[in-house]
């Protein structure tokens, strides 16, 4: 017998937003996967990427929203959605500082 990983009684849906820097991030991770010879598809990379990062749950729907912007949709575990947003918005931040560090040295 194996064990639950995910229960859909415990889980909600909840929706992410990734911004620029971290799209790019992403884009480099997928790029290097598929270079290495392996194929995978861009949902499964951006579930990995996530997922290496501590952001938990299933997608359901991956969307930009605008052209710095990407919305994911996920359905969460609802004891995940706290240390998710945390972390998420860590990324996002983290991110934005190497951003704007490599901008004012240019």
């Amino acid at each position: 017998m194996t064990a639950t990983i995910f229960k859909l009684s415990e889980a909600v849906k909840q929706n992410y937003k990734l911004k620029r820097p971290l799209i790019d991030q992403f884009k480099t991770f997928s790029k290097r996967i598929k270079q290495s010879g392996h194929y995978i598809s861009d949902t499964d990379a951006l579930q990995w990427f996530l997922r290496k990062n501590d952001v938990y749950g299933f997608i359901l729907y991956v969307g930009l929203t605008t052209e710095n912007e990407m919305r994911v949709t996920m359905s969460v575990e609802k004891h995940r959605l706290v240390s998710n947003r945390k972390n998420l918005n860590k990324l996002n931040d983290q991110m934005e500082c190497v951003k704007d560090a490599e901008k004012n040295n240019s």
